[in-house]
């Protein structure tokens, strides 16, 4: 019985990993100049998850429509774990400049790709152990 829970671990550890790429993407380099900064950073998050995806979601029809739940599912796609096991909450504060640049571009590919935020979100919630 044990080695089949580890098997199936191991699976859907895989198949996770294998979402995550997908939306993760390469290390999304910071340029310089204010659009890169710290602060733009955290003013395209805020768009992106405030009023880009929700927006999106009302329109289409998405599994999940309120702000941190789209914050939940880009943190957690982009550090590959529960993302409050990692940083300090509130995230936005404790993130590193290359945890929220991902973060960002996880949120980018989400609205540019809307089949990809179903698999993120199970996959999100199955770190919490709700699915």
């Amino acid at each position: 019985m044990i080695t089949s829970i580890k098997l199936c671990l191991t699976e859907e550890r895989a198949a996770l990993s294998a979402a995550l790429d997908t939306v993760r993407g390469p290390e999304v380099a910071l340029a310089s100049g204010p659009a890169a900064s710290r602060a733009g950073l955290l003013d395209r998050w805020h768009v992106l998850t405030r009023q880009v995806l929700p927006g999106m979601a009302a329109a289409q029809g998405w599994p999940i429509r309120l702000d941190h739940c789209f914050m939940r599912v880009c943190l957690d796609t982009s550090l590959g774990v529960r993302w409050d096991t990692v940083v300090r909450r509130p995230a936005v504060r404790h993130l590193t400049d290359a945890q929220l640049s991902r973060a960002v571009h996880a949120a980018e590919r989400i609205a540019a790709d809307s089949a990809s935020l179903r698999p993120l979100n199970d996959a999100s919630l199955r770190m919490r152990g709700k699915r």
